[in-house]
């Protein structure tokens, strides 16, 4: 497993330059397939594909069809053996690109495609014998390599259309008349258009080459049309997704700003009974000589305080006050305990007794959110874990579940306006991320798909001591 993880890392490494920006795969790729364009020889012989007794079976025979076919054997030699390294080539080509100098890149990128294929060539004839010769034809090849190294599609595409491109070249090499433009000049192709001479067939010949050749020429056009339609289809569809996306982001915080103002509206409006009970209360406290009426009292104005405390939370942001983290937790799992995930739910307190600075009402808020995401993970009869631990100048709040978990390709989206779940409206998570950071913190997931989920909420350590924010 390890070497396996250290080839694939190497294939898919990319070595980034001051000008260059060098894929290694590709690289690699290329090199191998030029290797085996050179080797092909070696393996693929015009003995083996039978190309000259069909030639002197159509002489024998003043054959015509067996001419024809003599030539599409040779069409078929010729493409097996140069299709490597001119695909190792495009690749090699592929391999390393840049931002600057494009015209004179593109340049470059000619020449040395040029000059490895002189290389290659050379080393056929050294090795075999067999001369090939880069002539107007390969150069025609080089230049729609060339072409293809800008064309705006994946490698596998550029692939195709390069063979049906060479295929197209390829059936001219026994077109009659194309010789001294440097169309089939090795020796089985000029014996095949000697043949169609001896056998008074090279209209024949020359038309079934034409035709082959613009088989394959319009093929590679339309390919090039579908693929370009595809492109813009995707296209489109990516830029009506991210319209519908800002759409739905621009409805959402509609929607939230909506509600917002209505819930601070209504909440705003209890201020006043409420200050009218605690300026009764106060009243009552002072002029009563009943000391358990002046006890009740006492109570209704603490929880008058209390409320107005909450309301303030509600009504302003950045309203918070030092909690201790057991207390606020305590919070959560009373409000929490009316809902159907709450007989799953396991708590522990491992922050003894660390304090956080917080709006109250809006954390455990938070922490609810993640409870309910948790409880509609795991069904019926799953597990929820909820507990606290102490960091190095950080307190953690964890909600774990053992739910159906969450793609990885989904984590870095969870947290965008709109992503959301099953019965989800998408805030939430969007909710919890932005109150955790405007309090100082920050929010962890870990999630494997099928297994669990975990959310960390890390939020800055307070002093027991320290001093409290008041109301606003």
């Amino acid at each position: 497993m390890r070497a396996g993880g250290k080839i694939k890392s190497f294939f898919s490494r990319t070595i980034h330059t001051r000008f260059i920006e060098l894929h290694m795969g590709m690289l690699t790729l290329g090199m191998l397939l030029c290797v085996l364009g050179i080797l092909m020889p070696a393996f693929l012989t015009e003995g083996d594909m039978g190309i000259y007794t069909t030639l002197r079976r159509a002489l024998a025979e003043d054959n015509p069809t067996q001419l024809l076919y003599a030539a599409v054997l040779l069409l078929i030699l010729n493409s097996l053996r140069s299709a490597p390294h001119y695909l190792g080539l495009l690749l090699l080509m592929e391999s390393w690109k840049t931002e600057r100098h494009r015209w004179g890149f593109f340049l470059l990128k000619y020449l040395v495609a040029f000059f490895l294929l002189l290389a290659v060539y050379q080393l056929v004839y050294e090795i075999y014998g067999i001369r090939y010769v880069v002539e107007f034809p390969a150069l025609v090849v080089l230049l729609c390599m060339s072409a293809l190294n800008r064309f705006p599609v994946r490698g596998y595409s550029k692939a195709l259309l390069f063979l049906l491109f060479m295929l197209s070249i390829q059936s001219m090499d026994v077109m009659p008349g194309l010789t001294d433009w440097g169309f089939g000049r090795g020796e089985i192709s000029i014996d095949i258009k000697q043949a169609a001479v001896i056998m008074e067939c090279e209209p024949i010949l020359l038309g079934f080459c034409l035709m082959t050749s613009l088989i394959f020429a319009i093929t590679m056009l339309m390919t090039v049309l579908l693929i370009l339609d595809k492109r813009q289809m995707r296209l489109a569809m990516e830029k009506e997704a991210r319209i519908e996306l800002q759409l739905m982001d621009a409805r959402l915080k509609a929607v939230s700003m909506r509600d917002t103002f209505e819930i601070q509206s209504l909440v705003h409006d209890l201020k006043s009974p409420l200050t009218a009970i605690q300026g009764l209360a106060s009243l009552s406290s002072a002029i009563s000589e009943d000391k358990t009426l002046v006890e009740y009292q006492r109570r209704i104005s603490s929880a008058a305080d209390r409320m107005s405390y909450m309301i303030s939370e509600i009504l302003y942001e950045d309203c918070r006050q030092r909690i201790r983290v057991g207390e606020l937790l305590e919070r959560v799992r009373s409000q929490y305990s009316a809902h159907d995930g709450a007989a799953l739910l396991k708590y522990e307190n491992y922050a003894g007794d660390r304090y956080v600075c917080v709006n109250v009402v809006r954390m455990i808020r938070v922490v609810i959110n993640l409870l309910e995401n948790a409880a509609r993970a795991v069904g019926s009869n799953g597990e929820i874990r909820l507990w606290s631990e102490s960091r190095v100048s950080y307190v953690a709040i964890c909600v774990w579940d053992n739910g159906r978990g969450i793609r990885r390709e989904n984590l870095e989206h969870i947290w965008d306006i709109g992503f959301s779940g099953e019965g989800s409206t998408g805030l939430g998570l969007s909710f919890v991320r932005q109150t955790v950071q405007k309090h100082g913190g920050n929010v962890r997931i870990f999630s494997e798909a099928g297994e669990f989920t975990q959310v960390e909420l890390l939020l800055p350590e307070a002093k027991p001591n320290g001093k409290e924010d008041t109301d606003r």
